[in-house]
């Protein structure tokens, strides 16, 4: 199963919980709401708040590599995949990331004659 699919059945089923919002279509509990990693939020912009828990943890495989394989006179790549033990969190638990800007005060250069 791919991720993709193992994070689709999770938030399929915590709608069905009641752990995230979910709509009924056509007799099926839809995901209204979507769950990321942590990492994932904060590639987004957001942070996690303080003590915050996952709503949910399941297995998911990172590559962390790649192997380079000689066959037959041909060299391929083949990525090097592990399982691990992601935790996820909804919107609501997690705040903005406040880009601080610096503010520099405008200077008219004015040609000498």
């Amino acid at each position: 199963m791919t991720n993709i699919e193992i994070i689709n059945n999770l938030k399929i089923k915590l709608a069905s919980d009641g752990a995230i919002r979910g709509l009924v279509k056509k007799d099926k509990i839809v995901p209204a709401e979507e769950i990321y990693t942590r990492g994932a939020w904060k590639r987004q912009g957001y942070k996690i708040n303080k003590d915050e828990e996952p709503v949910a943890k399941a297995y998911i495989t990172i590559t962390i590599g790649k192997k380079i394989i000689k066959e037959n006179g041909v060299t391929y790549e083949k990525p090097i995949m592990i399982p691990v033990l992601a935790g996820f969190f909804k919107e609501s638990q997690t705040t903005k990331i406040e880009v601080a800007t610096n503010v520099a005060t405008s200077i008219t250069l004015t040609p000498v004659a």
